[in-house]
């Protein structure tokens, strides 16, 4: 990821803080950039996604609104995706391969703006689970 972390990091901290023109700017920027690149395709599918997702209230995009609140749960999300990913027969690798580095980016994302002492997420207009 060390090539596109900047951008996809400025993404990610667009879409937690509820700035979706940003990110969109941002998600335009990287699809200019990756091309017709497979992996890189399936990348920017999962941003669009993600993007959607946080703009949404809609209960369809549940897993966004309800990520683990903690670091533990987080880091523990992140290596059952990994588990998923590795047990599944890939349609098309490389655009598979770049839609599930997002999301696991992502993850990686949020984890690393909790503050070490912090128990709870804070994603802005993100409903915490087991609160109405």
């Amino acid at each position: 990821m060390t090539a596109r972390r900047p951008v996809v990091s400025q993404y990610f901290q667009a879409l937690q803080n509820r700035n979706f023109s940003a990110a969109e700017a941002i998600l335009k920027r990287f699809r200019e950039k990756v091309g017709g690149e497979e992996w890189g395709l399936g990348y920017a599918n999962a941003m669009e996604g993600l993007l959607l997702s946080a703009r949404s209230n809609d209960d369809r995009y549940l897993y966004y609104k309800r990520l683990p609140s903690s670091r533990e749960l987080l880091q523990e999300s992140r290596r059952k995706w990994r588990r998923r990913i590795g047990e599944i027969d890939l349609l098309g690798p490389d655009f598979d391969e770049g839609f599930f580095a997002c999301w696991l980016d992502f993850l990686r994302s949020v984890e690393d703006n909790l503050g070490p002492a912090s128990a709870a997420l804070h994603v802005k207009g993100a409903e915490q689970p087991g609160k109405a």
